[in-house]
């Protein structure tokens, strides 16, 4: 029999939820529901089924030699408290580590050279007259443009527009180009003339809705954030340097605050803190088993039927086992959930099916400090006009203290601009390119004494402009099956703690409908 068929012979009239995906939102949905049940006192049959031979989706970390490699996300940000609250929640609090002291210094390249990211500026925007016209990387025209933005009219419409177009709309073109659209397109890992400006960066579009002006709302928010500001730029300049989120040096003290945080030893520990504790309340985790078909079932009488549409699902799995559940949380990339919803939701997987991904091939390198060129930063940015393989570098081992050993260091680059696919190539030619980039850009030399290459094929979700209004259909058109929801990266946010939010979100929906 197979994992999964084994795990269909169950009796009693508990609510049976499979919960299919088992990255960071399937694990965080999977936990919230087995917790509300135990709490509720209300039996709730929950099972995590992974197509992958292992769970935590891109949240993993490899720990070889002293070295602890992140080959996806790298740490939690914390503003967004959904992250750093599960990992305390299964007791890892003693685990979480803030950046170390050099990561406050961030890098972007201009003219083949590494400039200091300039002070002064928020999510790109200059917050003063004296940080913009102190900042070398602007000529004299393209810092009286942007001294203008105050008298720009706001746009009123409330029309959707490309990042890249909002900013330049705001700003400038050259304060745009060299450094604002490249700064933001690291943040979202994405191509900036595409990206939906009120779905990636909202707060930007919100500055400009309430005070008319960027820079006016970002100084009335200096008057008033105090210690939030400084970390508000902080957490951009240091996001810029590598997509997702990153992480992490020494413990941060109650009351701290600090941009991001990470786990001692790598974020692959809250996904397998969190698949433990799953299976300690009783839910099932089943690897290796991959769902290719879902059919709508409805059986008369079955108490929670209240809520309208079908009352299950019948699953099937690639193997060809079979099983019906009572709820069912989608936690699967947005193309993988448009082909299981097609045959009954054909509208619903049109849209899913449109959210594009970026592919993106993650180089680890690990280099004698001696010969591991400039590490006084966090790491550097390369905007597009550079023309470099590379579109961004972390300097791991100075960012975060603890992920290598004693006199090594350990570098993370990027590579995979808008349009190209870094993945076409074979790892000895993206090395190569990663290393002549490297040694232009920043003096490192030599042979590297570790290599690790990590493709995604299917990396990083993208929200092209009108992706909100996309989303919104998509969530009319799910009322009609209120036992089926979405979780994920693709939706509505795709960072770590965007994703554990979406799936404790989605558990508590569904156990609302369950227990209706």
């Amino acid at each position: 029999m197979s994992p999964m068929a084994a795990a269909t012979a169950s009796g009693g009239a508990a609510p049976r939820v499979a919960v299919v995906g088992g990255g960071i939102a399937g694990l965080a949905a999977a936990l919230r529901l087995l917790e509300t049940a135990r709490a509720r006192g209300a039996p709730c049959d929950v099972q995590v089924i992974e197509a992958d031979g292992r769970v935590g989706g891109k949240v993993r970390t490899e720990r070889t030699g002293g070295f602890v490699i992140e080959q996806g996300p790298d740490s939690l940000v914390a503003s967004k408290p959904h992250g750093i609250q599960l990992a305390r929640h299964l007791g890892l609090d003693a685990d979480l580590v803030a950046p170390g002291p050099a990561a406050g210094r961030t890098f972007i390249v201009w003219n083949g050279r590494l400039q200091p990211m300039p002070p002064g500026f928020a999510l790109g925007v200059p917050v003063s007259a004296r940080a913009l016209w102190s900042s070398p990387l602007f000529g004299f025209a393209g810092k009286l443009r942007a001294s203008l933005e105050p008298f720009i009219p706001p746009r009123r419409d409330g029309a959707d527009e490309p990042v890249a177009a909002f900013l330049r709309r705001r700003l400038g073109r050259e304060v745009t180009e060299r450094l604002a659209a490249p700064l933001l397109a690291g943040v979202a890992s994405g191509d900036p003339e595409v990206l939906s400006i009120q779905a990636t960066f909202p707060q930007l579009v919100q500055l400009e809705r309430e005070f008319g002006s960027l820079v006016r709302g970002m100084a009335r928010q200096r008057r008033t954030g105090g210690a939030n500001r400084t970390n508000r730029r902080s957490a951009v300049a240091a996001a810029a340097t590598q997509p997702g989120e990153r992480g992490a040096g020494g413990s941060p003290a109650a009351g701290v605050r600090t941009p991001f945080v990470t786990l001692r030893g790598g974020l692959g520990q809250l996904a397998a803190a969190a698949a433990q504790r799953i299976e300690a309340l009783g839910g099932r985790i089943i690897t290796g088993a991959r769902i290719t078909a879902i059919e709508p079932v409805s059986t008369p009488g079955t108490a929670g039927g209240a809520a309208g549409g079908p009352t299950g699902y019948r699953l099937t799995a690639a193997d060809g086992s079979t099983q019906v559940v009572d709820g069912l949380v989608l936690a699967v990339p947005a193309w993988a959930a448009a082909s299981l919803v097609e045959p009954f939701l054909p509208a619903v997987a049109e849209r899913l099916a449109a959210i594009p991904y970026k592919p993106t091939a993650v180089v680890a390198l690990a280099y004698p400090e001696e010969r591991a060129g400039r590490l006084d930063g966090s790491g550097f940015i390369v905007p597009p006009g550079e023309r470099r393989f590379i579109t961004a570098c972390t300097w791991v081992s100075s960012k975060w203290p603890g992920t290598a050993p004693p006199g090594m260091a350990l570098l993370r680059a990027f590579g995979g601009r808008p349009g190209e696919d870094p993945l076409v190539l074979p790892d000895e030619e993206l090395v190569a390119r990663v290393r002549a980039d490297l040694a232009e850009l920043a003096g490192v030399e030599g042979e590297p004494a570790l290599v690790r290459v990590y493709r995604w094929p299917r990396a990083i979700p993208q929200y092209p402009v009108g992706h909100l209004d996309r989303m919104a259909a998509v969530r009319a058109a799910l009322q009609e099956h209120p036992r089926l929801v979405l979780a994920g990266a693709g939706y509505f946010g795709m960072g770590v703690p965007d994703c554990i939010r979406q799936g404790e979100a989605a558990a508590e929906a569904l156990w609302a409908v369950l227990q209706g």
